[in-house]
């Protein structure tokens, strides 16, 4: 069986930036690979898997809330829309088709990684960038 760098004509990399979203990211411990693969062979309604995983990480972690995502650029989607929403039903629902006031979002210059591109918008958000990285581009 080919390697998946033959199969797809894929060139080696040798990552010296650490976890970064543009080299794939993870390489899980063989525990994780085991648990994602126990959960992937089971069948979840997944709202009560997310809220409850969520809980589970918030309790280890000692804060109000968490919740699982499968990216960085997930994440920072989730949590733009979630300063943006606030306590807003209607908002939750409608924030594409509203312009909304206090649209700023300040994000570290680090995290700002083909995530969102200049001039780019994430659910009605304006960028401030903070800080400093040590990413050369």
């Amino acid at each position: 069986m080919p390697s998946i760098f033959e199969k797809y004509d894929l060139k080696q990399v040798i990552n010296t930036s650490g976890r970064m979203t543009i080299l794939g990211v993870s390489t899980p411990r063989p525990e994780v690979v085991d648990a994602a693969m126990a959960g992937m062979n089971q069948y979840f309604e997944m709202k009560d898997l997310v809220n409850k995983t969520g809980a589970y990480i918030a309790k280890l972690l000692d804060v109000e809330g968490a919740t699982v995502v499968s990216c960085a650029s997930a994440g920072i989607a989730q949590s733009v829309a979630a300063v943006l929403v606030k306590d807003s039903d209607w908002l939750l629902e409608n924030l594409h088709v509203t312009p909304i006031e206090n649209n700023e979002i300040v994000l570290p210059k680090g995290h700002n990684v083909n995530f969102w591109r200049a001039g780019g918008h994430h659910g009605g958000a304006g960028r401030r960038q903070a800080g400093g990285s040590g990413l050369r581009q």
